[in-house]
C-alpha cells in the first residue's frame, strides 16, 4: 500500500530486497538517490545504518518504521496535529506511458543488480495480460468496457468467490504484479511475509484458498512436508510457478501427494515481468513448457551466429517487445545500447532477453 501511494503522490517506489545488509542497501540507494525510506521494525537497523553511510556523500534522508510501536513509526507522524491540517497538494501530471511508476531491480544473474525503470503502463498492461490468461482464477474483473478480456482464444473469465494466498516477495515485479491484480479483480488475498510451510497449510484451510502463485522450492516444501495430511488443502484447483525451472517430476510429486495440478510460466522484471503462462487446459497436455505468450507480446527467436530469425522448433535467442517492456535501465547508457534492437530510442525496439528458447508452431514457449 506504501508502494501505491508514493505512486499516487507522484513520487517513484524503489522496492528493495529486505534480506540486503546496510553495505548492500548503500549501493542501492546510490542508484536510485531516494528522498526517504520507509523500513519494517526488523529491518531499520539495517536501513538506518544504509541512511547514515549515504549521507556522507548526499542528502541525508529521513526513515520511517511501518509498525506502530516504533519510535519512527510512521503512523505515530501521521497522527501529529502538524499532519492533520487540511492544505492542497499539487500532484504532478505524469504521462503513463513515458515516466517511470517504479524501480525494480534485475536479478542479477550477470553481475550487479540493475535498476529496471517500469512506466504506469508497462504495470497496468502486464496485470491485464496476467488475469486475462489466468482466466478463472482470479475474480470476474468488474472493469472491462474495452472488451481486454473477451477474446476467443483465451480461457473464460468466470472466476467467483476465488481467494488468494500470496508468499511471493512484496519487494519483487512477480509479487507487485501480483498485490496489483488481486486489486484490480477485487479477489480477496491474504499476504505472508515470507514463507513457512506450517502457516501455509493453517491458512489454505482457515481461508478456503483457491490459487496462489509460487516458486518451486515452496512446491517442494509443501509436497515432502508431513503437515499436508493433517489439514484440508482441497479448495486449492492449481498453482502457477515462476521465477525458476520447474521440473515434470516435481509437478507430479505435488499432484501425487496433495492432488494439486502446477501451471508453469516465464517472466523477467524487464518485462514487468510476465512475458508467458500456461492455463489450466494445457496441464493436460503433460508438456514441459512454460506456455504461450501474454496477450501482445511478440517474439523473435534469434539465430546467435547469423543473427536471422529460426524455423519453428529450433532455439535461439528471444526478443520481446510489447506494452510491458521497460523503459529502459537507469542511467545505465551501456546496458541500454545492449538490450534493445536496434536502439533503445526506436519505437519498434526489441528487446534482447539473453535467454535460449525455442517456439513450437502452436506459439508456445519451450
Amino acid at each position: 500500500m506504501v508502494c501505491l501511494g508514493v505512486m499516487l503522490a507522484g513520487g517513484i517506489p524503489a522496492l528493495l530486497n529486505p534480506q540486503f545488509t546496510g553495505n548492500e542497501l548503500l549501493v542501492m540507494m546510490m542508484k536510485v538517490t531516494p528522498r526517504t525510506v520507509f523500513a519494517s521494525a526488523a529491518t531499520f537497523d539495517a536501513a538506518d545504518a544504509a541512511v547514515k553511510e549515504y549521507a556522507r556523500t548526499a542528502d541525508s534522508v529521513p526513515v520511517y518504521v511501518f509498525e506502530e510501536d516504533h519510535p519512527r513509526s510512521l503512523q505515530k507522524i501521521l497522527k501529529e496535529p502538524m499532519m492533520q491540517t487540511s492544505h492542497d497538494i499539487d500532484v504532478p501530471s505524469c504521462s503513463p506511458t513515458k515516466d517511470t511508476a517504479v524501480y525494480c531491480f534485475s536479478s542479477g544473474t550477470s553481475g550487479m543488480p540493475k535498476v529496471v525503470c517500469l512506466s504506469h503502463f508497462n504495470v497496468i498492461a502486464n496485470v491485464i495480460q496476467t488475469v486475462a490468461t489466468l482466466g478463472g482464477r482470479m475474480n470476474k474483473p468488474r472493469f472491462d468496457d474495452a472488451g481486454w478480456y473477451d477474446q476467443p482464444l483465451l480461457p473464460p473469465q468466470d472466476g467467483t468467490n476465488e481467494f488468494h494466498l500470496s508468499i511471493l516477495p512484496q519487494f519483487h515485479c512477480y509479487g507487485l504484479l501480483m498485490a496489483v491484480a488481486s486489486l484490480h479483480t477485487s479477489t480477496p488475498c491474504v499476504v505472508f511475509s515470507r514463507f513457512k510451510v506450517d502457516h501455509f497449510f493453517e491458512a489454505v484451510q482457515r481461508y478456503r484458498v483457491t490459487f496462489m502463485f509460487v516458486v518451486p522450492p515452496m512446491l517442494m516444501a509443501m509436497a515432502t512436508s508431513t503437515l499436508a495430511e493433517k489439514y484440508d488443502v482441497s479448495s486449492i484447483r492449481s498453482f502457477a510457478s515462476g521465477a525458476a525451472s520447474l521440473s515434470k517430476e516435481l509437478c507430479a510429486l505435488v499432484y501425487k501427494k496433495n492432488g494439486i495440478p502446477v501451471t508453469d510460466g516465464y517472466g523477467m522484471t524487464e518485462m514487468s515481468p510476465l512475458i508467458a503462462l500456461q492455463t489450466e487446459a494445457d496441464i493436460k497436455r503433460h508438456h514441459l513448457d512454460v506456455g504461450r505468450l501474454v496477450p501482445n507480446t511478440e517474439a523473435r527467436i534469434i539465430d546467435i551466429d547469423t543473427g536471422n530469425d529460426v524455423e519453428p522448433g529450433e532455439p535461439g535467442e528471444l526478443w520481446l517487445r510489447g506494452p510491458q517492456m521497460m523503459l529502459g535501465y537507469k542511467d545505465n547508457d551501456e546496458a541500454n545500447a545492449k538490450a534493445f534492437v536496434p536502439n533503445m530510442s526506436d519505437p519498434e525496439r526489441f528487446f534482447r532477453s539473453g535467454d535460449v528458447v525455442s517456439i513450437d508452431k502452436d506459439g508456445t514457449l519451450c
